[in-house]
């Protein structure tokens, strides 16, 4: 079926997910009350196809902001990367796919950890705030205040429009992974298999009696079975 499988995808995320559904990526860090610096930092993926570099500066911008509001001057360890769910890191090929297709991106989308510790530096040094990396914090956890940003993506509606009309693969199967995350058996290895498993149900449930095949939510995979008839 190749691309013309996108519409079951799209049909079963606007079922469990909602037109207005948006994936939501936070920056959170401690701030000491008392002005002497910032640490702790957390990213949160929660596998937006559509979040990078740009995205990840409008967080590091609003972080920055509140720590000029105390005159903060010093970020203190490194950044860490955690998902909304652990199996966001298990990026596993559909059956059907070939060598050369690109691995499904994980929770942080088109963000890469280098790229992101790269604009965390820039962004920071241009406002005079120190940022080391390998130190620890020298105030105590009883003194600061747990501060966050959240950047949120355009709603599933719009979203949904350039992974139908431009054949945007990595929607879709960013899509059926947010499915399986969200709806899908807690006890599935894999985010895939998780989503998998309820876009193969619902398929079969609205085509008849032709059974279909779907092996991923782009219609990349060349082993994926659906007649012209039940696509009618």
């Amino acid at each position: 079926p190749a691309s013309t499988s996108k519409i079951f995808t799209s049909a079963l995320a606007l079922k469990h997910l909602g037109s207005d559904y948006v994936f939501e990526n936070k920056l959170s860090w401690r701030k000491a009350l008392g002005g002497e610096g910032a640490a702790d930092l957390v990213l949160v993926g929660s596998g937006d196809p559509t979040f990078g570099t740009s995205a990840f500066s409008v967080l590091v911008d609003e972080m920055i902001a509140s720590l000029q509001s105390t005159k903060t001057s010093c970020v203190y360890g490194s950044i860490a990367f955690e998902s909304t769910d652990p199996r966001w890191s298990i990026r596993v090929k559909p059956a059907g796919w070939e060598s050369a297709d690109p691995a499904p991106l994980d929770a942080f989308g088109k963000l890469s950890d280098k790229s992101a510790r790269r604009t965390l530096a820039a962004k920071l040094r241009a406002k005079g705030i120190q940022w080391l990396e390998t130190s620890s914090a020298p105030f105590a956890s009883s003194s600061v205040a747990a501060e966050s940003a959240v950047y949120r993506s355009k709603p599933l509606k719009t979203m949904i429009q350039p992974f139908m009309l431009k054949s945007v693969n990595s929607i879709g199967e960013a899509l059926l992974r947010k499915i399986g995350e969200v709806k899908g058996s807690r006890a599935a290895a894999n985010l895939h298999v998780a989503g998998l498993a309820l876009l193969r149900e619902y398929a079969n449930a609205n085509v008849g009696k032709t059974p279909v095949l779907l092996n991923d939510g782009s219609g990349l995979s060349r082993t994926s079975r659906i007649t012209a008839n039940a696509m009618v």
